[in-house]
């Protein structure tokens, strides 16, 4: 009953039409609640008529007011329809501005965007027929899941050219890494996106779209998912863009060689090191021919470095990392942010090979920069942060080692929520410096970075921040 009850979302006059489907059918609870997820249309089809309701249903009276709606302010209409291929919760102004300039035919999303003032305007209409509410805390809106079950399964069944505009307009709003915050941005998009992916598949949107503009957003999904840790479904968004891109784009494209780089550090990430070294092989030789100082060349050449390292392969490794430093540094200086990822990498490596001494220097070096790049407390800068917690404990600092992994810890939390795996193996980390034998704090590895947010300096495309690994 609680499942049921949650679901329907507590609305009283969907809870009576339930219990009288339940009682006229001798239904259970959980058939119910069966039959309600595999046809909703059907069951609503089927419930007697409320005969102490004005309308009969409360279906009923939502398709009276969305007749209403649409004929009054038809903007309103289409974002009612619009909001059943996003998240029922938390929808708010900015989330429409990019993807908007993606649609310029799209006369009524035009009309949305154009200002707030407007946007509240169209929002009014469906707060006035109570369609929606507002959540004043974030000054976003949101849908009653019936409701939005209700838009999904009438209003706006089977539509296609709207479940392409609602990808398009979640894929446009990923936000970069060098904007504040930008892990709270994507949270906030994710709800959104999941929704979207499921209602919608690669080759609609590619046939709609054209390979180009859909591979550009499936990269972008790529990369926010694999920013919350949701690797299966980064792969999936990342294998996306890379078939179509495969078949719009020329082998040195760069848009390409990108999304082959990042399904590497992916690869990696999971400890799938052929196929990982494939890909970023693949990369460079196309980058080099394109240009073989370029930073996105570079911070493939660092991905190939932490590679080795992860294999064991140290004398590769230092080859390709002091490779990656130098040049980064001869064409950027000491405190380019790709410098200082490198920096820290070499810091791993030196940490591997049991020199403390220079890794330390690596670390507080990088530490150093990215503080005065970010602040003290922007994700980029916690890996290091961690890492100089295991070294302060190879080097018996306990106390020192302690609070570097607690604030790696609290930031990944804040950051990323407790279930992020940043933030797990932040938490397996403390309680392994906590464990008495030798043998188990052994398990403890320092991390590396995979990505390079160089469009701040650079002003490269948004695809290109992803580049470069964190392990």
């Amino acid at each position: 009953m609680n499942k049921l009850v949650e679901r329907l979302g507590n609305l009283p006059l969907a809870l009576v039409q339930a219990g009288t489907y339940m009682r006229e059918t001798k239904t259970g609870c959980s058939k119910y609640l069966d039959l309600y997820q595999k046809s909703w249309t059907d069951l609503v089809a089927e419930t007697p008529r409320l005969r102490d309701y004005e309308n009969g249903s409360i279906q009923t009276t939502w398709m009276i007011s969305y007749n209403r709606i649409r004929h009054s302010n038809p903007t309103a209409g289409k974002l009612l329809q619009l909001w059943a291929y996003l998240g029922r919760q938390d929808v708010w102004y900015e989330l429409f501005l990019p993807g908007s300039a993606r649609c310029p035919e799209c006369e009524w999303l035009q009309e949305l965007a154009q200002s707030e003032i407007g946007f509240k305007s169209v929002i009014r209409s469906l707060l006035a027929y109570s369609l929606i509410e507002a959540q004043q805390h974030t000054e976003s809106y949101s849908i009653h899941p019936v409701v939005h079950d209700w838009c999904a399964e009438t209003i706006s069944d089977g539509n296609g050219d709207l479940k392409t505009i609602a990808l398009t307009i979640v894929g446009e709003a990923v936000p970069d890494h060098t904007e504040a915050a930008y892990w709270v941005s994507q949270q906030r998009l994710l709800p959104h996106v999941d929704r979207c992916i499921r209602q919608i598949g690669d080759s609609d949107l590619h046939s709609r779209l054209g390979d180009v503009q859909a591979c550009s957003i499936f990269h972008n999904l790529g990369v926010l998912y694999d920013d919350q840790g949701k690797h299966p479904e980064a792969e999936k968004m990342y294998q996306w863009a890379l078939d179509g891109e495969d078949k719009a784009l020329s082998p040195n494209d760069p848009s390409l060689i990108i999304t082959i780089n990042n399904l590497g550090n992916l690869y990696s990430s999971q400890g799938k090191y052929t196929e990982a070294e494939k890909m970023y092989q693949w990369a460079l030789d196309g980058l080099e021919k394109w240009d073989p100082n370029h930073p996105s060349t570079l911070n493939t050449v660092n991905n190939l470095g932490i590679l080795y390292k992860d294999q064991g392969k140290y004398s590769e490794a230092e080859k390709m990392l002091q490779r990656a430093l130098d040049e980064t540094k001869k064409a950027w200086g000491p405190d380019y942010l790709s410098t200082l990822k490198t920096v820290n990498n070499l810091g791993t490596l030196y940490y591997k090979q049991g020199n403390f001494t220079v890794a330390e220097k690596a670390y507080q070096q990088a530490l150093d920069g990215y503080t005065k790049a970010w602040g003290p407390n922007h994700p980029s800068i916690l890996e290091t942060v961690n890492n100089l917690g295991f070294l302060y404990y190879k080097q018996s600092k306990l106390t020192k080692a302690k609070k570097m992994l607690q604030r790696a810890l609290d930031g990944f939390t804040k950051a990323f929520g407790p279930d992020h795996p940043s933030t797990l193996q932040s938490i397996h980390d403390l309680q392994l410096l906590s464990a008495t034998r030798s043998e188990q704090i052994e398990e403890i590895h320092p991390r590396a970075h995979d990505r390079n947010d160089d469009e701040s300096e650079t002003n490269q495309t948004s695809t290109i921040i992803t580049l470069d690994r964190q392990g």
